[in-house]
């Protein structure tokens, strides 16, 4: 939980459920259209100049998920990859409502790279592509079916200029750029 805290104090979440947008923005989730906001901030004023792709290879009879992460820029900039393992749709009670039977959507189960800023792969030459490794023992409890790799591009000026979601059992997510 030590991530979850530090990303709370970072944004100033009191409460949950919350959202951070980009690494730029963050608060309630409330029923208000603040997320709304953030979001088309994000898709209005921040485009996409990078592409993330990400690559998974599970292997059923170790448990050991292999993830390649790969990054290509329209620039040359200093950029960062952070990895998160995130499972959706798990029945768990709900912490102080009583619900023995909850559906807690986009769990955060473990983070692969060493903080939510991500780790650095350097300065990446305009049209090169630079590739980022990553290993775990998957945990035997998760819901193989409904866990997925979240890799977030970080440009130099630290927020997330764009992302990939890919299956952790034997996923492939090419580039895709999304500009509009």
């Amino acid at each position: 939980q030590p991530t979850q805290l530090a990303i709370s104090r970072a944004f100033a979440l009191t409460g949950y459920p919350s959202a951070v947008v980009d690494l730029r923005e963050g608060g309630p989730l409330n029923g208000s259209s603040v997320f709304k906001d953030y979001l088309n901030n994000s898709l209005n004023d921040y485009p996409a100049h990078c592409g993330v792709a990400v690559k998974s290879t599970y292997d059923q009879a170790s448990g050991q998920a292999d993830i390649a992460v790969r990054l290509t820029s329209e620039k040359s900039e200093a950029y960062r990859i952070a990895v998160f393992v995130v499972e959706d749709r798990i029945v768990a009670e709900q912490s102080g409502s009583g619900r023995p039977d909850y559906t807690h959507r986009h769990v955060g189960r473990q983070m692969l790279s060493a903080s939510y800023n991500g780790d650095s792969l350097g300065r990446i030459e305009a049209g090169k592509e630079v590739t980022k490794s990553y290993s775990l023992t998957v945990d035997s409890a998760w819901n193989l079916e409904n866990t997925t790799i979240y890799a977030l591009g970080i440009s130099a000026d630290g927020y997330v200029n764009n992302m990939a979601v890919c299956q952790i059992v034997n996923g492939d997510t090419d580039y895709d750029y999304i500009k509009e």
